[in-house]
């Protein structure tokens, strides 16, 4: 199995201390952050509260920024978002994320019956939003879902103005957040008067627009 390396970076290579080391499940997506919620917790003040999401997509994982104040970095540059390849390097504040390539897991879905799920929905606009197209797409059984043109993403829209992988949609905890896969930032409408940013938290009426589509969630949707 694929598995990241997270060390605490020290004054020499000798003093680096090791923080984590986990296995990866292409069946889930992974939150990186401060706060305990996170799927993986750094408790350290240049780290933000939700920091970075680890996803997979196309056969391949990547990681992504998630509005944090320090950023990626990538061979010294700051990244927004990157494809993992074996033992590539990427620096969050004090820590060091390594990535080993290995044979790839997917857990099974879990069991049961469900009266209720989320639904994604999604509007495409035109370029001089005149008209537009919606769509659904029901979210049980899924932790995160690529959107884009690409053939490889869970939710494809043959558009050119959407981006082969425009945005990823996660689930963390019990709610839903959406992120551009680049430094595109999301306008947000709702109760929270949310401003701009390249990722947000969908739901009660908060809604974003990332480019051409809009992006907006049905919570509970009763199935019947």
């Amino acid at each position: 199995m694929s598995k990241i390396v997270i060390e605490k970076t020290g004054e020499s290579a000798e003093s680096s201390e090791l923080i984590l080391d986990f296995e990866l499940d292409t069946a889930r997506s992974y939150t990186i952050g401060r706060h305990p919620s996170n799927d993986v917790q750094i408790d350290h003040a240049s780290i933000s509260r939700i920091h970075a999401l680890i996803f997979h997509h196309s056969q391949k994982w990547m990681i992504a920024d998630l509005d944090s104040t320090k950023g990626l970095s990538l061979n010294g540059e700051r990244i927004r978002c990157a494809t993992f390849s074996d033992e590539m390097c990427v620096t969050m504040g004090p820590a060091r994320l390594w990535f080993a390539q290995g044979p790839e897991h997917t857990s099974a879905p879990p069991r049961g019956t469900r009266s209720h799920v989320d639904v994604l929905q999604l509007e495409t606009l035109s370029k001089d939003r005149s008209t537009s197209r919606k769509q659904a797409f029901c979210l049980a059984g899924f932790r995160n879902v690529s959107v884009g043109s690409d053939s490889q993403c869970d939710v494809r829209l043959e558009n050119s103005e959407v981006r082969p992988l425009h945005a990823i949609v996660f689930r963390r905890n019990d709610q839903w957040f959406v992120t551009s896969t680049d430094n595109s930032i999301i306008e947000s409408r709702g109760t929270d008067g949310h401003a701009g940013a390249t990722f947000m938290e969908l739901g009660d009426d908060r809604v974003g627009t990332c480019g051409s589509l809009v992006f907006s969630l049905i919570r509970a949707m009763p199935i019947t």
